[in-house]
């Protein structure tokens, strides 16, 4: 990853694919939500561009569903899915 610092600019959030996605004991988002936001201060505010692998892409395209227009506007620059 030329030009890119593990943990500072470029993080990873794992996913168990055998929990429910919606499930209201899962605090996934919630962890992905500080990470996103975390990940947007340590970078002098830059916009976060999230990369979903599998099923990683339809997790991530429900987890910024959940999310306010204004959050995504503020922290999220792009969605790429692969």
């Amino acid at each position: 990853a030329v030009g890119y610092r593990a943990g500072v600019d470029l993080r990873g959030a794992p996913y168990d694919w055998r929990l429910p996605v919606d499930s209201s004991k899962n605090s996934y988002n919630d962890r992905v939500r500080q990470l996103i936001e975390n990940t947007y201060r340590a970078n002098n505010n830059r916009k976060v561009v999230l990369v979903g692998h599998s099923m990683g892409g339809p997790n991530s395209v429900h987890f910024l569903n959940q999310q306010s227009d204004e959050w995504k506007n503020t922290y999220v620059d792009s969605l790429v899915t692969l």
